[in-house]
């Protein structure tokens, strides 16, 4: 990273990290810049996000600002601002490249800077540059165009384009190679030189001037003979900078054939490597539109999916009443809730939870509901209804994801005979004696979807006038704050211990965990339903 301060910054061994000048913050930034609790990091399977949380400065990636509360995707090689800070984003671990890490001894005999000014062929061939580099499809081609303009007007005969790597030893420094033009395997001796020149370039980069061999180079380099001398202007190097950030070097190397050098050399060399970080910054920026897209299309569709079948947020079924709230988050899960009215006057009520985000997660849950919806209107009791989804589901290929399912068939006389498949996230509230049950229960079942063999079983619980099962999805109890911490069970119960109403049990739920969470968007779809005993 780039800044004040910098160094490697290990994400948390969790699913989430925050960014901000607090210091319970996971990465911490002290800065006027940076908000109190300013960014946050949520991994979601193999992939990550990253949100900005409403802050004045912003946060930006690939140079583009964030929309506030909004999850965007981040991969390797992308540049997070946050503040005076850049970011470059490694997900996995680092690999090296052509040339290792440098030798800071020689480092003082590289000089920085151009000769100079642009000549009509140069003009000509950097105006060529910029159109091909307007249409071309990817950061490979685009980089061997630049290599090859810049190749064209200054003399040089082979070059690379290089991304620098920080390594974890804050002394050593490394690239990976992004496209070469004639540039094969190198000597040690070349790449003594070469390792000269890109370390100065490397410490310089903020001026945006190339690095260029100076005559000073060779005697200190050990074994380097008389017949191994270098002209100056040999080689150079060209940071190129997004913004103020550096992603790549422009290394160009003429040993060998020096003498064909063309004059102002590395100043056409500074204006192709300014000519490629432009057309760069505008390929990151369209790429982050696609993705800012993509996910937007998967969350609409997975959010019609989900508000296509959900019942009404209120409603009434002669001894039974009910409230119901579902509050997308970041990322569409797959949270299901249904009630169904049975011909001999029970009422069937299922919350569940599908694992996973994202439309195939939307798909699964709707497809939990309708089968779950036509098992009891066929008449199945509780556990066999339960049993007929799960081996529907279990013989199919699920891509990993289970459904965790509370169901509870209610009696106008105030028997619940209830399944509890792996959900655990309910409570039973009595008017009279406050909160007398919750689940997990010591022997509770596992979800949906992973043992086709497996047979559930049911239990029983009778409700009192006004008494009330309140359910809800793990988006709820799982909710962080800024800092870290979950919203958790016990904030929940006290949220409802002094409700009176299903409606004020979900009122309080979400009021509750809202204000926990220091913002208007959850994390996670999260779904909670009160259903009262009349």
């Amino acid at each position: 990273m780039l800044g004040p301060y910098g160094g490697w910054f290990p994400l948390p061994a969790g699913n989430a990290a925050t960014i901000g000048r607090a210091a319970e913050c996971d990465i911490c930034l002290l800065h006027e810049t940076v908000g109190r609790q300013h960014a946050t990091l949520m991994r979601q399977g193999q992939s990550w996000f990253v949100a900005d949380l409403g802050t004045a400065a912003g946060t930006y990636l690939n140079g583009v600002r964030l929309e506030a509360q909004t999850a965007t995707p981040i991969a390797s090689a992308d540049l997070l601002r946050i503040g005076p800070w850049t970011f470059r984003v490694v997900l996995g671990a680092p690999a090296g490249g052509m040339l290792p890490e440098t030798e800071e001894a020689t480092t003082k005999h590289v000089r920085i800077g151009g000769v100079s000014s642009l000549g009509i062929h140069r003009l000509r061939v950097l105006s060529q540059c910029l159109q091909k580099l307007g249409a071309a499809s990817g950061e490979e081609e685009m980089a061997r165009l630049a290599i090859e303009a810049a190749l064209e007007g200054s003399g040089y005969r082979r070059g690379a384009m290089l991304r620098p790597i920080e390594s974890i030893d804050p002394g050593r420094h490394e690239v990976s190679v992004v496209a070469s033009v004639r540039m094969g395997p190198m000597s040690e001796r070349e790449r003594r030189f070469g390792k000269a020149i890109l370390e100065a370039a490397w410490n310089s980069a903020g001026s945006g001037r190339a690095a260029v061999l100076t005559p000073e180079l060779v005697p200190v380099l050990p074994g380097a003979g008389e017949h191994e001398v270098s002209e100056p202007g040999s080689i150079v190097c060209a940071p190129v900078l997004l913004g103020q950030t550096l992603v790549s070097f422009l290394y160009l190397d003429a040993r060998g054939y020096e003498g064909q050098i063309q004059s102002d050399a590395a100043d056409f060399v500074e204006a192709v490597a300014g000519a490629y970080g432009l057309a760069l910054a505008n390929l990151r920026r369209q790429e982050l539109d696609r993705r800012q897209q993509a996910l937007a299309a998967e969350l609409h569709a997975a959010r019609e999916a989900q508000q296509f079948i959900l019942p009404p947020a209120r409603g009434e079924h002669g001894f039974l009443r009910y409230a119901m709230h579902m509050k997308p988050g970041l990322f569409v899960a797959g949270d299901l809730f249904e009630t169904v009215l049975l011909p001999d006057g029970r009422v069937g009520v299922f919350l569940g939870d599908v694992a996973g985000h994202g439309a195939a997660s939307a798909m699964l849950m709707a497809t939990t509901q309708a089968y779950l919806n036509a098992e009891l209107r066929d008449g199945q009791d509780p556990a066999n209804a339960v049993d007929a989804v799960n081996q529907y589901l279990a013989g199919r290929s699920l891509g990993g994801r289970f459904v965790s399912l509370w169901l509870g068939m209610f009696s106008p006389s105030g028997t619940v005979e209830y399944v509890d498949a792996g959900h655990g996230h309910w409570l039973h509230v009595s008017r009279k004696r406050g909160i007398v049950a919750t689940a997990p229960d010591p022997e509770g079942d596992i979800p949906l979807g992973i043992d086709a063999s497996r047979r559930y079983s049911s239990r029983t619980l009778t409700l009192s006038s006004g008494d009330r099962i309140v359910a809800f999805s793990d988006g709820i109890v799982e909710q962080r704050r800024p800092g870290g911490s979950e919203f958790g069970i016990e904030r929940l119960r006290n949220a409802v211990s002094t409700s009176t109403s299903a409606d004020d049990d979900v009122a309080m739920i979400f009021a509750a965990v809202l204000a926990f969470a220091g913002t208007s968007t959850l994390a996670d779809d999260a779904t909670a339903a009160s259903v009262e005993y009349l």
